[in-house]
C-alpha cells in the first residue's frame, strides 16, 4: 500500500472509532445527566431497559423535583416487564447523590412470577379465518408471554378486523384468562359473534339544483363501481364521499360539498345516498409563487400543471404538489385559491388565483458514515451534496469511501427531471482502487445513466459506462490474465422488490438482474456479454423469526475478438457476502501458485434462519453453497462446490446491522481454510 493510502486508512480508523459510539454500536445510549443501575432485573437485557427509560431522563439536571421522574421511569420498566410475562412486577426507584459524579438512579426490581402463554382459544372463528386471526393476535403482542394489555389489544384487533370485512355488529367477548395453579401458564379465550354481513349494493347521488352539464354522471358511476358488492364499512362510506367530491373537483368545482343523507340498513343490500352542492365552476387566473428563495421561477412553473385560463382540476393540484414535494427542496408547500382581482365572470363561474407558498429547505447536505468489512477492514464513507444547483433542482453529489484495501470517489450530476417525472438521469466521474487477493485493480471512468420507477415494486436502470481498467501487482502464474484495457459497455438493471422493509426484511422478495454488453462497436477493447441474476425471498415463520433464501448466478461470455477475459472482469466467490466459510475470493479455480484466478461463471445459494433477540439483536443459522467455473459453458456443472455452515449475531443500527458471522467448511481442499469469521456492516443479501 502507498504511504498516502496508509495515512488515509489510519485516518479512517481513528475517525471511525470516534463515531462508533455515536452510532450505538456499544448498546443503547445512557442518559447524559444520570447513571442507571438495575438490581434484580431478569428476562430483559440491560440495553433494553436503558432504551426504555432513557427519554424520561432528558434534561434531568434541570429538574428541581426528581421523584416524579424516577417513578415515571419505574413505571416504564414495569410496563416492559409486563410485556415479558411478569404480570405483578414491581420496581422501586431510588436516587443516590454522589460527590463529583453523576447521581445514581437505582431501580430495585421485584419481578414476581413469570407467566407463559400456554395457548389461545378462538371460538366462533371460521376455519379459513383462524390463521389470519392468530397472526393478528401475535402482532398485538399475544405471543409467548402472557400480557394483560396485549390480550386486550388483541380483542380490539379482532373486532377491527371483522368490522373491516363488513361485520359492523361484531361482538368479541374476552379476553377470558385462565391461570394455572402456580400462575406460570395462562390460557386466553376469545368468543366471537360476527353478526350479519353488510354488503354495499347501491350508491345514489343527487345534486342541489341542476346537475352541472360539465360533470358526466358516468364519471361518478365509474369511481364508485368497485365498491359495489363489497363488504360495507364506514370506510366504504367515507371513500364513496371522497370519490364523489373528487369527480366534481376535477371538473372545476373546487368548493363542492358532499353530504350523506340516507342509508338503507338491510345488511345484505346497503344503499347509500349523497346530496352534492357543486358551487361555482372555478377558472384559474394567475399562478403566483411566494417564498421560493433561490429556486428559479422557471423550475417551479415547469413542475406545476395548474395553468392560467384553464378550468381548475383537483387532479392538477395534487400532481403539482407531488412534483414540488418530489424535488426535495422545500420544508413546506401550501396551495391556496384566492379571489382574482376584479374578475368579470358569468353566472356560475368564479375566477381564482393560485398562490403557492413555499418554505425552502437547506440545499446543502453532508454525511459521514463508518463501516467495516472483514476483508476491506474499517471503512469510512463521506460526502457532500448540493440539492439545488443554481436554483434548477439538479443535484451535485461528491462522495467517497476509504478502507485499508479499497478507496473510491464519485462526482455525480443528477437530474431528476430531464427524462420526465418518473425518471432520474445521472452523469458520474469515478475513480476506484481495490486490492484483491491476487491483484490490484485501478479504475477511472465516466458513467451516463438513467433510472425509472415503473410502479411501486418495479424499477429499471440503464447506463453507458466507459472506464480504464488496470490490473497490476499480479500474483498469478499466467501473465496473460493481466491486461490493462479500456472498456465501453451498456447495461440494464431491472429490479422487482416487494420486501416489507429494506433494513431488515420480514417478508416479500427481491429479484434483480444485470445485463452488460461490451463491444468494439462502442469503443471497447473487450468484447463480452455478462449476465447476473439474484433472487431473495423472505418468509415469516413466527413473530420475530424469518426464513431468508437467496440464489445468485452470473456468467460472462467472450465475444468477437476477445478470447480471454482479463482477471479484473471475472467472477470470484467466497467472503462475507457469499460463501462465508471461505476468506475473500478463496473459493474457485487457482493457478499453479495456488492464487485465485476467478472464472466466467459463478453460483451462490443461501438458506438463513433469522431470529430476533430483543429489539436490537438478531441471531442467525445459515448454510451457504457456491461455485466458480473457469468457463461459462460449465455454469451448471457445479464443479468442486464449496459449502459453509455457520451461525451469526447481528446488532441492528440505522446504517445497517453490525454482523458477526462464523462458518465452517465441511470438506476443505488442502489449500482452503477450514472456516472463517467475518465482521461486517450490512446483511449478506
Amino acid at each position: 500500500m502507498s504511504r498516502l493510502s496508509a495515512l488515509l486508512s489510519r485516518g479512517a480508523l481513528a475517525l471511525g472509532l470516534a463515531l462508533l459510539p455515536a452510532c450505538g454500536l456499544f448498546g443503547s445510549a445512557e442518559p447524559r445527566d444520570v447513571e442507571l443501575a438495575f438490581e434484580g432485573l431478569v428476562g430483559v437485557e440491560r440495553a433494553e431497559a436503558v432504551e426504555r427509560v432513557a427519554h424520561v431522563f432528558e434534561d434531568f439536571a434541570s429538574v428541581t423535583e426528581p421523584e416524579p421522574v424516577l417513578y415515571d421511569a419505574a413505571f416504564e420498566l414495569e410496563l416492559l416487564l409486563e410485556e415479558r410475562g411478569f404480570r405483578e412486577a414491581e420496581v422501586e426507584p431510588e436516587l443516590v447523590p454522589r460527590a463529583d459524579r453523576r447521581p445514581l438512579a437505582r431501580f430495585r426490581v421485584k419481578p414476581g412470577v413469570r407467566t407463559r402463554l400456554a395457548r389461545v382459544e378462538l371460538q366462533g372463528v371460521a376455519p379459513g379465518d383462524e390463521v389470519e386471526a392468530r397472526a393478528l393476535l401475535r402482532a398485538a403482542g399475544v405471543d409467548t408471554w402472557f400480557n394483560e394489555r396485549a390480550a386486550e389489544a388483541g380483542r380490539r384487533a379482532l373486532a377491527s378486523w371483522y368490522r373491516s370485512r363488513g361485520f359492523a355488529l361484531v361482538a368479541v367477548d374476552g379476553p377470558h384468562v385462565e391461570l394455572s395453579d402456580e400462575r406460570r401458564a395462562a390460557v386466553v379465550r376469545y368468543a366471537i359473534e360476527p353478526g350479519p354481513h353488510h354488503v354495499l349494493a347501491r350508491v345514489d347521488v343527487e345534486a342541489v339544483g341542476e346537475w352541472p352539464a360539465e360533470v358526466p354522471r358516468t364519471a361518478v358511476d365509474d369511481v364508485l363501481r368497485d365498491l359495489l358488492g363489497e363488504p360495507f364499512t364506514e370506510r366504504s362510506a367515507r371513500l364513496a364521499r371522497s370519490r364523489i367530491q373528487g369527480v366534481f373537483a376535477d371538473h372545476g368545482h373546487a368548493d363542492v360539498t358532499v353530504e350523506r343523507v340516507e342509508e338503507h340498513s338491510d345488511p345484505a343490500a346497503v344503499v347509500l345516498r349523497y346530496r352534492v352542492a357543486p358551487g361555482p365552476r372555478v377558472r384559474i387566473g394567475a399562478v403566483r409563487f411566494e417564498g421560493r428563495g433561490a429556486t428559479r421561477a422557471s423550475f417551479l412553473a415547469a413542475r406545476v400543471t395548474l395553468e392560467p385560463g384553464a378550468w381548475y382540476r383537483r387532479e392538477d393540484q395534487v400532481r403539482s404538489l407531488s412534483n414540488l414535494s418530489r424535488a426535495g427542496l422545500f420544508d413546506r408547500i401550501e396551495v391556496e385559491l384566492v379571489p382574482a382581482p376584479a374578475p368579470e365572470d358569468p353566472p356560475g363561474v368564479a375566477t381564482r388565483d393560485v398562490v403557492i407558498d413555499l418554505t425552502e429547505a437547506a440545499s446543502r447536505e453532508f454525511h459521514v458514515e463508518p463501516g467495516y468489512g472483514s476483508y476491506e477492514g474499517l471503512r469510512l464513507s463521506a460526502g457532500a451534496r448540493q440539492k439545488n444547483l443554481f436554483g434548477t433542482g439538479r443535484i451535485l453529489d461528491l462522495s467517497g469511501s476509504v478502507a485499508e484495501r479499497a478507496q473510491r470517489a464519485d462526482l455525480s450530476l443528477i437530474d431528476p427531471w430531464i427524462l420526465g417525472d418518473d425518471a432520474t438521469a445521472n452523469a458520474t466521474l469515478f475513480v476506484n482502487r481495490r486490492e484483491e487477493p491476487s491483484f490490484l485493480l485501478r479504475e477511472l471512468g465516466l458513467e451516463l445513466g438513467a433510472s425509472w420507477r415503473l410502479d411501486d415494486d418495479l424499477g429499471l436502470r440503464a447506463r453507458w459506462q466507459y472506464r480504464r481498467s488496470d490490473s497490476t501487482d499480479i500474483d498469478v502464474a499466467d501473465p496473460a490474465l493481466a491486461e490493462d484495457v479500456r472498456v465501453s459497455e451498456i447495461s440494464i438493471f431491472p429490479t422487482w422488490d416487494t420486501r416489507d422493509r429494506f433494513d431488515d426484511p420480514g417478508r416479500g422478495q427481491l429479484t434483480r438482474g444485470g445485463l452488460d454488453v461490451s463491444s468494439a462497436l462502442l469503443g471497447s477493447e473487450l468484447d463480452y456479454t455478462r449476465l447476473r441474476v439474484e433472487h431473495a425471498r423472505f418468509v415469516p415463520l413466527a413473530a420475530g423469526t424469518t426464513l431468508a433464501l437467496s440464489a445468485r448466478i452470473g456468467w460472462i461470455t467472450p465475444m468477437g475478438g476477445t478470447d480471454e477475459i482479463p482477471i479484473q472482469e471475472r467472477f470470484f466467490n467466497g467472503g462475507e457476502n457469499t460463501v462465508r466459510s471461505y476468506r475473500e475470493s478463496e473459493l474457485g479455480p487457482r493457478d499453479a501458485n495456488g492464487e485465485p484466478i476467478g472464472g466466467e461463471a459463478y453460483t451462490v445459494a443461501t438458506v438463513e434462519l433469522r431470529r430476533a433477540l430483543g429489539r436490537r439483536f438478531q441471531a442467525a443459522l445459515f448454510v451457504d453453497a457456491g461455485t466458480v467455473e473457469l468457463r461459462h459453458e460449465d455454469l451448471l456443472d457445479f464443479t468442486d462446490p464449496g459449502f459453509g455452515v455457520g451461525a451469526g449475531l447481528r446488532y441492528l443500527l440505522p446504517i445497517g446491522p453490525v454482523r458477526l458471522d462464523g462458518a465452517v467448511n465441511p470438506d476443505p481442499e488442502p489449500y482452503e481454510s477450514r472456516g472463517a469469521v467475518h465482521l461486517s456492516v450490512g446483511f449478506s443479501f
